[in-house]
């Protein structure tokens, strides 16, 4: 796999020397921007969602280790990269991965990026056994509903997605089948609410994620299996605009 990642150093020379080290040595790093301060970074790590941070220490207005302060939750491997030891603590402090001491090592460099390439890796496998566990209990979970004085039972796992209809709901489901029910959408999203790979993106729209094909941001239109097209709200894009990222 290809590491997202992306150099922060306030000095030129410091950004292109590791660039150049990285395309020679690390093939299995993709560098995908390189900046001059954390302000910077933080916008990229945003843009990007690198799976790897070089960080230089000393920077002007924010030092490396405040890069942390602007977000909620680490999603992303650190690795320091400085002229000055003193700063080993601080690493120690935001949990970054490495510490790698200037002028760099090759070693060091190879060492600090295989560490980071096992942690991503660890950390995808932890992701597909909370998807696998979730599809697991999706097995198990239905929707219930009474249909002229029969219940019957919808797999979790067939639906693509739900569509409000007044005080009714139709549910959209694989091989083109589908089911309007007398449950209003709000109702069906609280029961839904364990899976996250449903989502809320109009008034009238809750959608599988895993169902999406293609996505009109001019027209606001996502496409899903079957050929259902949903309408996606102002309200709902940004949440919608992570996901799809991710």
């Amino acid at each position: 796999m290809q590491l997202r990642t992306i150099i922060v150093d306030d000095e030129l020379s410091g950004r292109e020397i590791l660039f150049e080290l990285l395309n020679k040595f690390c093939t299995d790093v993709e560098v995908v921007d390189r900046c001059a301060d954390v302000e910077s970074a933080v916008v990229s790590i945003r843009k990007h969602r690198p799976h790897l941070i070089f960080l230089d220490v000393e920077m002007p207005n924010y030092a490396g280790y405040e890069l942390v302060d602007f977000f909620d939750e680490i999603d992303f491997q650190i690795v320091f990269v400085t002229a000055y030891d003193k700063y080993a603590l601080k690493a120690f402090e935001v949990a970054a991965i490495d510490y790698i001491l200037k002028p760099i090592e090759i070693e060091k460099l190879k060492g600090a990026v295989s560490k980071v390439k096992h942690a991503v890796l660890i950390s995808n496998y932890k992701e597909q056994l909370v998807s696998l566990a979730e599809q697991l209990r999706a097995s198990e979970h239905k929707i219930k509903y009474v249909d002229k004085g029969y219940t019957y039972h919808l797999q979790i796992n067939d639906i693509i997605a739900l569509e409000a209809k007044r005080a009714y709901t139709t549910i959209y489901l694989k091989e083109n089948n589908e089911v309007t029910i007398s449950k209003n959408l709000s109702q069906l999203e609280k029961e839904l609410a364990e899976y996250e790979k449903f989502l809320r993106i109009h008034r009238s729209w809750l959608i599988n994620m895993g169902a999406v094909k293609s996505y009109s941001k001019s027209q606001l239109k996502i496409n899903l299996e079957g050929d259902i097209t949903a309408k996606l709200s102002k309200q709902y894009k940004s949440k919608f605009d992570e996901l799809i990222a991710s």
